[in-house]
């Protein structure tokens, strides 16, 4: 329920959980393509060997999703560590990774300018449904949504990352 005080959240028609950056340290995220745009949410930050062996990205994920669940858009943007907006506009494609059967899904978010946003997804997920809503969804049916299998990793591009470092 929203009063007059507070405008309505945007309406996200797709929602990817527990997301993880590829860079040092690493990031965790949730991926919000909602009728205004896109909008990451970093919410925590772990160091490879600390931060995986102790469990750590699973317990901020539940957090997470519970401080989502409870409070919404206006909640996670609240307890961010970094929070990106991408309008529709911006984006060129968005491919998703199946990972085959040796890495995790993978969804990578290309831009206009520099490195692509992409994000391991620690989750279950179905991409195919990620790619039906997107096509689904009003604001995002225009965008050029693919799906590859493969793990995604592209030398020159993940080099661009690590120089671009956002």
């Amino acid at each position: 329920m929203s009063d007059s005080s507070h405008p309505a959240e945007p309406v996200v028609g797709v929602h990817v959980h527990f997301g993880m950056t590829g860079t040092v340290p690493l990031r965790l995220a949730d991926l919000f393509f909602t009728a205004d745009g896109l909008l990451v949410v970093e919410y925590g930050t772990i160091t490879p060997v600390v931060g995986l062996l102790t469990g750590t990205p699973q317990q901020e994920a539940v957090s997470f999703a519970r401080t989502y669940r409870e409070g919404g858009l206006e909640a996670v943007r609240a307890a961010a560590t970094r929070t990106i907006d991408v309008a529709y506009d911006d984006i060129e494609r968005v491919v998703c990774y199946d990972g085959q059967s040796i890495a995790r899904e993978k969804i990578a978010i290309h831009v206009a300018s520099g490195p692509p946003y992409a994000y391991r997804i620690h989750a279950p997920i179905d991409l195919e449904g990620v790619v039906d809503g997107l096509a689904s969804f009003v604001p995002t049916a225009s965008l050029s949504v693919e799906r590859r299998s493969g793990i995604g990793f592209d030398p020159r591009e993940s080099f661009g990352r690590f120089r671009h470092h956002r």
